[in-house]
């Protein structure tokens, strides 16, 4: 930096600030506002930058005022200065001089003899050394302000004196200067190595550490004093650094120069390797002049240097004067006053590209700040966010916790180690009836609550302390009192544990399980019932098995023999047994199938118009005969004059009716059993049908009447003396509570048994023909042509013999589609047809025929002939286009119905009556399959041994041989039984009676009259029906296309 500019430039640094203050100051004055303290101070400040000496604060005069070509700037300052005071000129240059350190302190107290020399001697010379330069100072006071200049103006100011400074390159060659005069005060010098002794040191005014400078380009950042050992160190002779160093480091190689300037030099221009300063000249040398070339290496350790003054010996008052002047200065103030003047000069020592580095690095470092504050507030931001998202979790945690518990259906509770409640749900509450406050933080027995005993305290309490005591949880079944009322509940306590692993207390709960204790209970009962009918359905599979073997075992051996045998007597008993055997057979599986039925709601009531009245005398004809073999009497009692015809299902009436008749006959020996009807009114519309079977039977105990509906059960003493399936009274049961009704038992052991059931029906108008007075009507004398479909063969020979022994010609045919290909419309009057076939079933063939006949052409008949006995399958067949679902299996009379209701009397030739038989012409139907042709050979197989019995009579009449006579009437006995020839029958039994009274002794012929006479009227009875019967049954059609004849 040039010479130039390291003069000025403090100078600029110094008052640029004090620009600014003063255009504030001035802002202030011409506000015509007192400025504030703040404002002041700035002021102030601004000013005594400006100033160069300690004089008294006064409007600016002329000689302070700036030039005339800056009058704005002189505007200002003059506005500046008629604001500024005494006192604030005072502190404001306290900030940057010493000329107003202590401006409001008392002058200095100075005796006569002093103050006398002032007056003499105004003004005073003073040699500036070239030192002095570097602390900085200038040629003049006024020119260049600097530290020294600082403490010669505070001399100046506390003593009146006038200062006229002199440059000297040093203390020592000061008289060289002005030979003809000696100055009056030398400053600065050295404390420790002065020693004029035409003056006397004055001090110290700076004490000030000792510094190594190197060159710039020196390696070594850090060079202490012990590593310029054997090197070249430039001192300025006569310093105590000088002293110091060749007594602590003689290994040095001092290097002495007369001046500082002189020391730098010979460090520069590479004689030296490094020079010894005070620490603030080398700083002011390193900002004026060899910045860029030297630096410092480092500190020198030992005594800090120590400038003052050197006063005339001459001027002894002048020496009292200036050490006064001193003394009253504050010594804070000086040490600021230095530390500021050094931050000056390390400011300046700074090269400009220093500046711009550490203002990048500055830049840099706040950049690098930024960003970390950026982040950290990023960090900060992501840390709240967390939190909140924290704090809505916990909320959140804690709401679900809260509805959980409240909202639990069970009872929950937490108590503390004392047994105190601490939380509970509101279902706890709801279960004692007690509120919050009652119960929280208290015991049983303190929370007092009504529902609970004492003994139910005791014993909760003991649960509590021993899963505290154990630090265990305890579950069990309890009983305990709940809303006033006992239940049975399973109850919990758990232990659990603070954070350092210390019981805290206990959690408790309970569940009321009363109705899963009843609902097992009642499974357990429902589980030994299940059990008990499983045992009963195998009895009942024993039971059954047995029927079923008993009557099929009987056809089995009736049909074996009748194959073997050609006795055609027996054959007729053979066929007898084994049809009686098939309708029990039928009964048992009916049984079974209803109660399949019940059992899965499946079973469907028909009602129709029916009369009471006749329904009951039917089931009481079909017992009648069995009753009267076993001596006892069956009676029928109908209260009179009440409703008769109601609309109910005929059958099932029948099949209730019949199971408490059966049993009533079953099982009484001796007796009667008496069957009551009764019918009241209990709306216009429907009637109350109440009906009681009374019988003087053996009874049923108790026990056994507690079991008697249930499926397959029987009582002890019928089931071991007379068997049956223990199914009659359970089916019946299950009809009447489907017919809307009740049955009712009441039963005496010994003494009889009362059985009766009652149910609603609607009333029914009797019709108005009745229709017991009219004619039976005849069976069809004309030919049906009739379809055959079923895809099982023997189903279709069976239902093709039953057709053939009622006259009609059959057509065949084993599925749907073949029945279809052999159908044509109008070629056919009926069509019998199975459901379930595998090709083309029923169904499928009904809606094909109903599709291609025609709307105005001849309508055919179609049944449905089918297994399963079930209304969904009848509704099926309607849908279908069936005129009736015909159930297997079917007899004759049955077949016969059917046909009479839904074949049109215009299609049959009426056929002539045949009354006065003395024999029923279907007896040999049921043992020949229905085929005519049999049925003639049959009847004139007869007819031929009927003629031979006869004369067979003759010859045992006149025997008088009892013996001979009861075979004759035996094989008698035997036709007449198969053709149901009553009157023959009639007179066999007589005889045989009359025969065995006689003991075997001789009898008179006229034992036999009677039966050769009705012998004789039955074979005339037989050959008229054979000549009023056709020769022979009409042959079955040829085969159509794609029918099968058998």
């Amino acid at each position: 930096m040039p010479p130039r500019r390291r003069r000025w430039l403090p100078r600029v640094l110094a008052r640029v600030p004090a620009l600014a203050l003063l255009l504030q100051a001035a802002g202030h004055a011409t506000a015509a506002e007192p400025p504030a303290r703040a404002s002041q101070v700035i002021i102030d400040h601004a000013r005594c930058a400006m100033a160069s000496s300690a004089r008294p604060a006064s409007p600016a005069s002329a000689a302070e005022r700036p030039a005339a070509g800056h009058d704005l700037f002189a505007d200002l300052y003059d506005a500046a200065a008629r604001i500024f005071t005494p006192d604030r000129d005072a502190d404001a240059l306290q900030c940057w001089t010493l000329q107003a350190l202590d401006a409001s302190a008392p002058s200095l107290v100075l005796t006569a003899e002093e103050k006398q020399w002032i007056e003499t001697h105004p003004s005073i010379t003073v040699a500036l050394a070239e030192p002095a330069a570097s602390l900085p100072d200038g040629n003049s006071l006024d020119e260049d302000p600097g530290l020294v200049h600082e403490f010669l103006a505070a001399i100046a100011q506390r003593s009146g004196l006038r200062i006229e400074a002199t440059r000297v390159d040093s203390a020592r060659n000061a008289p060289a200067h002005r030979p003809a005069q000696a100055f009056d005060m030398l400053a600065p010098v050295d404390l420790a190595t002065y020693d004029d002794p035409a003056y006397e040191t004055v001090g110290p005014l700076v004490t000030n550490g000792n510094v190594l400078l190197v060159r710039q380009e020196h390696p070594n950042t850090d060079v202490p004093a012990h590593s310029l050992a054997d090197k070249h160190l430039a001192v300025t002779a006569g310093s105590s650094s000088e002293a110091w160093v060749a007594e602590h480091y003689p290994e040095i190689m001092l290097v002495r120069m007369d001046s500082d300037q002189a020391a730098l030099d010979a460090v520069v221009n590479g004689w030296a390797d490094a020079a010894v300063l005070m620490e603030l000249r080398a700083k002011y040398a390193l900002a004026h002049g060899y910045a860029g070339r030297l630096r410092i290496g480092g500190h020198l350790p030992g005594e800090p240097s120590r400038l003052g003054l050197a006063v005339a010996r001459a001027q002894p008052l002048l020496r009292g004067i200036v050490e006064k002047a001193l003394a009253s200065l504050d010594p804070k103030a000086t040490a600021t006053l230095i530390h500021r003047w050094r931050a000056m000069q390390e400011a300046l020592i700074t090269p400009p590209g220093a500046h711009r580095q550490q203002l990048h690095r500055l830049l840099g470092t706040a950049t690098l700040l930024g960003l970390l504050l950026v982040a950290w507030n990023g960090y900060l931001r992501r840390q709240i966010r967390k939190r909140k998202r924290a704090e809505r979790a916990l909320n959140d945690q804690l709401e679900f916790m809260r509805v959980l518990i409240n909202g639990t259906p069970y009872a929950i509770y937490v108590r503390d180690t004392q047994s105190r409640l601490v939380a509970c749900n509101q279902r706890y509450l709801d279960e004692f009836s007690v509120s919050r406050e009652q119960v929280m933080n208290k015991t049983l027995a303190e929370a007092g609550i009504e529902f609970m005993t004492s003994e139910d305290q005791q014993r909760y309490q003991a649960i509590y302390d021993e899963a505290l005591r154990e630090g265990r949880a305890i579950f069990a079944d309890r009983e305990g009192l709940l809303r006033g009322s006992r239940r049975r509940i399973h109850h919990w306590v758990l232990p659990y544990n603070d954070s350092a692993g210390g019981i805290a207390g206990i959690i408790g709960g309970w569940i009321d399980v009363s109705d899963r204790v009843r609902l097992l209970n009642e499974l357990q009962a429902a589980k030994e019932l299940a059990e008990s009918a499983n045992r009963a359905k195998t009895e009942f599979l024993v039971t059954a098995s047995h029927e079923i073997r008993t009557p099929m075992n009987a056809i089995s051996g009736m049909l074996e023999l009748a194959l073997k045998g050609d006795d055609e007597q027996a054959m007729q008993d053979y066929v007898t047994v084994a049809y009686t055997s098939t309708q029990a057979l039928l009964a048992i599986v009916g049984n079974i199938l209803d109660i399949e039925k019940i059992e899965s709601d499946r079973l469907e009531l028909l009602p129709e118009r029916v009369s009471l009245t006749q329904l009951a005398e039917s089931v009481q004809q079909m017992f009648d005969c069995v009753a009267r073999n076993k001596g006892i009497a069956l009676k029928l009692a109908i209260q009179p004059g009440q409703p008769d015809h109601v609309s109910i299902d005929p059958t099932r009436f029948k099949q209730i009716l019949s199971n408490l008749v059966s049993n009533a006959v079953k099982f009484t020996a001796t007796g009667q059993v008496e069957v009551r009807l009764a019918t009241r009114l209990v709306s216009a519309q429907r009637c109350l049908v109440d009906v009681l079977v009374i019988d003087t039977g053996m009874g049923i105990g108790e026990k056994d009447q507690r079991l008697l509906f249930q499926p397959f059960t029987q009582t002890r003493e019928g089931a071991r003396t007379l068997g049956g399936t223990g199914m009659g009274l359970c089916i019946a049961r299950r009809l009447v509570e489907l017919m809307g009704g009740e049955i009712r038992l009441r039963s005496t052991p010994g003494l009889g048994t009362e059985v009766g059931f009652r149910f609603e029906a609607m009333r029914e108008d009797p019709p108005e023909h009745d229709d017991a007075a009219l004619p039976a009507e005849p069976d069809h004398a004309a030919t049906l042509h009739v379809l055959i479909v079923d895809d099982n063969a023997p189903n279709r020979l069976l239902l093709r013999k039953q057709m053939e022994h009622l006259g009609h010609r059959v057509v065949q045919a084993n599925s749907g589609d073949e029945a279809w290909r052999a159908w044509r419309p109008g070629a056919y009057d009926l069509v019998m047809t199975d459901c379930n076939m595998a090709q083309g079933d029923g169904h499928a063939l009904a809606r094909r025929i109903r599709a291609a006949e025609a709307p105005d052409g001849p309508r055919c008949v179609i049944f449905a002939y089918t297994a399963n006995a079930r209304q969904e399958e009848v509704q099926r067949c309607r849908a279908s286009g069936m005129d009736a679902c015909l159930f297997k299996p079917l007899g004759l009379e049955s077949l016969r119905r059917y046909l009479r209701s839904h074949i049109p009397r215009s299609r049959a030739l009426q056929a002539p009556w045949r009354d006065g038989l003395l024999f029923d012409p279907l007896a040999i139907d049921h043992l020949c399959g229905g085929n005519a042709s049999s049925n003639r050979a049959m009847f004139e197989e007869l007819l031929r041994s009927g003629h031979t019995d006869e004369r067979a009579l003759c010859s045992a009449a006149e025997s008088g041989d009892v013996v001979i006579m009861d075979s004759a009437v035996h094989a008698v006995l035997g036709v007449a039984r198969m053709i149901d020839a009553k009157p023959l029958m009639a007179a066999c039994t007589q005889a045989q009676r009359k025969l065995a009274e006689a003991g075997g002794a001789p009898c008179a012929p006229d034992v036999l009259d009677e039966v050769r006479r009705r012998q004789l009227a039955l074979l005339a009875s037989v050959e008229a029906w054979l000549r009023t019967e056709p020769a022979s049954a009409p042959a079955s059609e040829p085969l159509e296309a794609g029918a099968q004849a058998i």
